[in-house]
């Protein structure tokens, strides 16, 4: 990515993913400066315009991760991404949430990641039932491939449900189902001491 940059400098999409890249890692800082860049690049994109709250979220200035969003949702569709929700629920804004599930839902059906937003509000707000559900739909929906194991792990790990929450990271890592994972997450801080976490990023390759 840094040599895509170095050929062409105006790539916002380089400077993105290595933004990702370096958010990954947790070195946010480095992150950010790729994500202000890319944003400057293409200030048009409600995708990258998105991101720039990534940083702020993992730093856990929640406030300013959340206004960030807010204006990106000025130009595209919130909750196209998994770890927005997190946002939503740090700052405790539900009822923000649930109407903008809600419009998501009318214009995209069946869509993993708004099945997944609407587990982990279930979550944050006691509702165990109703999260235990959604958990039940995205099993279906990941079959033999566990596409969705990552997101299963959080809403467990959001019910403090440890043992589920590893174990469904172990079974989509077997299974090269994890994809992106932000270690910084505040949704792992339950399992975030447990030398099995700390394993699990070090077989993705991640710096604990």
């Amino acid at each position: 990515m840094r040599r895509a940059i170095e050929l062409s400098p105006s790539l916002a999409s380089a400077h993105f993913h290595l933004g990702i890249s370096l958010a990954r890692q947790g070195r946010l800082d480095e992150a950010l400066e790729e994500y202000l860049k890319a944003r400057e690049l293409d200030p048009l994109s409600s995708n990258l315009a998105r991101n720039l709250a990534v940083p702020y979220y993992f730093k856990r200035d929640y406030a300013r991760a959340l206004e960030l969003l807010r204006q990106a949702n000025e130009l595209g569709p919130p909750l196209s991404t998994t770890w927005e929700i997190g946002v939503y629920i740090q700052n405790r804004v539900f009822d923000e949430a649930l109407a903008d599930l809600e419009k998501a839902k009318r214009e995209r059906k069946n869509d993993s990641i708004l099945i997944y937003d609407t587990g982990m509000v279930n979550a944050a707000q006691g509702k165990r039932a109703e999260a235990l559900q959604m958990i039940k739909e995205l099993e279906e929906m990941s079959g033999a491939s566990l596409s969705q194991a990552q997101w299963i792990a959080k809403i467990y790990a959001a019910l403090n449900e440890k043992e589920q929450a590893l174990a469904w990271l172990e079974r989509g890592l077997a299974a090269g189902a994890i994809g992106t994972f932000y270690k910084d997450e505040s949704v792992w801080d339950p399992i975030r001491g447990d030398p099995r976490f700390a394993d699990l990023l070090r077989r993705m390759g991640i710096p604990p």
